[in-house]
């Protein structure tokens, strides 16, 4: 009879190492480091870690002495790799709903929603797995079945996936929409995701219409295929603050008295120039 572990610890920690490699991947893609992005660098690893030893119990039925519950001793030696399986497999599964839980708390509105729901549902699939196991029938005990390793890697995989994938979509829609410019009777506002800035006219001082103006490197916010925003950096000006459309190649720039420097611009050409036009005749 093979004795080895279906899934061996050193298998599932390079499969860890690559699950945190890609997430950290993704969200440098997405919107970079900084700001809200600290959550899912620090919750993402930690429940990977978490997921990953429910499934190593699962897995191999393995890890009965780290286990301590009321009846645990009334299991027999041979119903506790079964136990113990059943009790692994639902802390990867309850970790990965609470993992999934966290990011949706930066989310206005509905996410406050979504991040109560799976937080409970986590934590109900967590406990009812000390359930079953308290409520065990210690007269016909359950044996511990092997799986194969298809069903175990592919079990991993979605896991994993599912704990890294779920977080990094929630912080992409954690701002807004699009790139939102607000203009007031004394102020004007410039919101897109990772960016909320308010500016007042008195505090402005040059606006400029470009038309090919060169974003350069982002340091912290958004980047994806449709909107760029947050802290970037260029040869023009250093560090600046930018929210815009990956569409358009037209930009509104304004500089501050105070030396700071805010880009933006809209979908395309004729409405930032219409924005433009706008905001000058506020000044």
């Amino acid at each position: 009879m093979d004795e080895r572990p279906v899934l061996p610890v050193k298998l599932l920690l390079i499969a860890d190492a690559l699950a945190i490699a890609v997430a950290v991947i993704l969200i440098d893609i997405s919107v970079g480091f900084g700001g809200i992005s600290i959550l899912p660098l620090i919750t993402i690893p930690t429940f990977v870690l978490l997921c990953s030893f429910g499934l190593w119990m699962w897995a191999n039925g393995a890890g009965a002495n780290l286990v301590s519950s009321p009846g645990w001793n009334s299991l027999s030696e041979d119903s506790k790799p079964y136990a113990v399986s059943v009790m692994g497999l639902h802390i990867a599964i309850g970790m990965a709903f609470v993992d999934c839980a966290i990011p949706f708390v930066i989310i206005p509105v509905w996410g406050i929603a979504a991040f109560i729901a799976l937080l409970l549902t986590g934590m109900a699939v967590t406990f009812s797995g000390l359930i079953r196991v308290l409520t065990m029938n210690r007269s016909n005990p359950k044996r511990f079945i092997r799986k194969t390793p298809l069903t175990v890697w592919v079990t991993v995989f979605l896991v994993l996936f599912t704990v890294v994938a779920v977080p990094v979509l929630a912080l992409e829609k954690s701002g807004p929409a699009g790139v939102n410019i607000e203009l007031g009777e004394t102020d004007m506002t410039v919101k897109a995701p990772m960016v909320d800035r308010t500016v007042a006219y008195d505090d402005i001082d040059t606006v400029e219409l470009d038309p090919d103006f060169s974003i350069g490197s982002r340091i912290s916010g958004y980047g994806g295929l449709e909107i760029n925003s947050g802290k970037f950096r260029n040869s023009e000006y250093g560090q600046y603050t930018l929210a815009s459309y990956s569409t358009c190649d037209t930009f509104v720039k304004i500089t501050k008295k105070s030396g700071e420097h805010i880009v933006f611009n809209q979908k395309n050409a004729e409405d930032t120039e219409a924005l433009y036009s706008d905001l000058l005749s506020r000044l």
